[in-house]
């Protein structure tokens, strides 16, 4: 397993996140960063604050665990591919509900923005499925989790419900 994929070390991640990363109320300091990310054009500040950087001589940057060390020091308690899952799974829907909710077009923009701007996650196997059967070889290289979330929405929407006749790709190829 790898290092940033320990339950304590998720553990660790989550409280941190929630006491030093996105200090209270944590929904404010995430409308705030989404809004920061739309006006710099840029998803990284955003995807670091997902991956709970810290100092070399933090307490996790040995250890994987409690008495555990680790065999190479790490910079942050989550890694890029699962911050960038969390940040496509949670922390935008979040923001996107907040928008929604307080009638923000500038929040609402915000989020679009970033979410097209985060990259591509490791692909799973209904990503690369999805790839496949559409020919869209790039989606495993990068095309951002954008369209990945698409791909597993079809694939969960039709493609695992054996609903081919329905699919919106079956449609889309059978007109071209």
């Amino acid at each position: 397993m790898r290092p940033n994929n320990w339950p304590t070390r998720r553990l660790a991640a989550a409280a941190r996140l929630f006491t030093e990363c996105l200090p209270p109320p944590p929904t404010v300091a995430l409308q705030r960063a989404v809004l920061q990310v739309a006006e710099t054009g840029s998803s990284e500040s955003l995807e670091d604050l997902f991956r709970i950087p810290f100092e070399p001589e933090d307490f996790w940057a040995q250890r994987i665990d409690f008495g555990l060390p680790v065999s190479a020091r790490t910079t942050a308690l989550v890694g890029t591919d699962r911050a960038r899952e969390i940040l496509a799974n949670i922390a935008l829907p979040l923001s996107l509900t907040i928008a929604r909710r307080q009638a923000s077009a500038r929040l609402l923009e915000g989020v679009r923005e970033t979410f097209a701007l985060i990259g591509s996650v490791s692909p799973n196997r209904s990503n690369a499925y999805m790839a496949d059967i559409t020919g869209s070889v790039g989606l495993r290289g990068g095309r951002g989790a954008a369209a990945q979330q698409g791909y597993l929405h079809l694939y969960r929407g039709w493609c695992q419900r054996k609903n081919c006749s329905a699919c919106p790709v079956a449609m889309f190829q059978s007109r071209r």
